[in-house]
């Protein structure tokens, strides 16, 4: 029986905070079969990482600062190192898997990993309906080779944290600017949300925003899209090969398990051992290394872009 999808409850108002700030950033790595999923957020120091479909570190730690969280699968060790570089006002992002860098997904310059969604799919937001003081929107997906479709009942903030999870997953990358919006959130103090008229335009809205989102490059290996429209794939559908907490510190540093958290040793037979990135300050302004990083003010051009990207 395979691993459950990563699955989280509903935000609190820091994580929506974070959202709507542009502070919160997401990672995906695949790996010898393997995958981890990281989210951060730079401004409360919120940190979880998902390794194979399980959290094995939810924290939170203010003020935030540089960290490495090392982990086991097996015998194998591996690590996903957050470098703050205050004077490039970058984070970069690295998962090492025996002693080399992985390319996240959303970094994989190679031809099959920019496929989009709708050479596969084609998606309908058809008709929406009331739910006492809920309007849920019904989206049909067809799968255009089998003509299978498929049916679902989304409501209209599951459509907004879908555009800022995939906005957080696309941040650093010169994609970032193809993620389109949906429609913009309206208080009811001033909108009758129950008008036939309001709901309408708002469902058109909601089309066109899912019609160009499956278009993006890339968008095929999201995993906050798959989950969104429900579709099967080896991220979505998790692996039964479990993973470990080894630790966390600062970067260059031993791991140490963090209050709270369960983990387990390195042993001396590992067949690798966790490659650590060196801190050069202590207020964890990093000078620049050969990885990419993520910026809040510059872009990165595609050819720079490298294992560690960032936003």
């Amino acid at each position: 029986m395979s691993t459950a999808a990563p699955t989280r409850k509903k935000q609190g108002w820091l994580d929506w905070m974070a959202l709507g700030s542009g502070t919160f950033a997401s990672r995906t790595w695949i790996f010898d079969g393997n995958s981890a999923i990281l989210e951060h957020d730079c401004m409360i120091g919120r940190r979880i990482l998902y390794v194979n479909g399980k959290v094995i570190y939810d924290d939170t730690v203010f003020p935030d600062r540089s960290f490495e969280i090392t982990f086991k699968i097996g015998s194998n060790v591996g690590s996903v190192a957050v470098t703050n570089v205050h004077s490039e006002l970058a984070i970069y992002y690295t998962l090492k898997w025996k002693g080399k860098d992985v390319v996240s997904k959303l970094f994989d310059h190679s031809s099959s990993e920019m496929k989009a969604l709708d050479g596969d799919y084609e998606v309908t937001v058809a008709s929406a309906s009331n739910r006492g003081d809920v309007t849920m929107y019904k989206i049909v997906l067809k799968d255009k080779e089998t003509g299978q479709t498929k049916v679902m009942e989304k409501r209209f903030s599951e459509f907004v944290e879908l555009h800022q999870k995939v906005w957080s997953s696309y941040a650093g990358s010169h994609l970032l600017s193809n993620v389109p919006a949906p429609p913009s959130r309206k208080w009811k103090l001033f909108t009758n949300h129950k008008s036939p008229q309001f709901i309408e335009k708002r469902r058109v809205g909601l089309h066109r925003f899912l019609s160009k989102l499956i278009q993006i490059p890339r968008i095929a290996d999201n995993f906050y899209v798959s989950m969104f429209l429900e579709l099967d794939t080896p991220l979505t559908r998790g692996t039964n090969v479990s993973a470990a907490l080894v630790g966390v510190a600062k970067p260059g540093e031993p791991p140490v398990v963090p209050d709270g958290h369960t983990g387990v040793p390195l042993s001396s037979n590992s067949t690798s051992d966790v490659v650590m990135t060196e801190t050069s300050k202590e207020d964890d302004d990093v000078e620049s290394s050969s990885a990419a990083p993520t910026s809040t003010s510059a872009k990165p051009k595609e050819e720079e872009e490298s294992a560690s990207d960032w936003i």
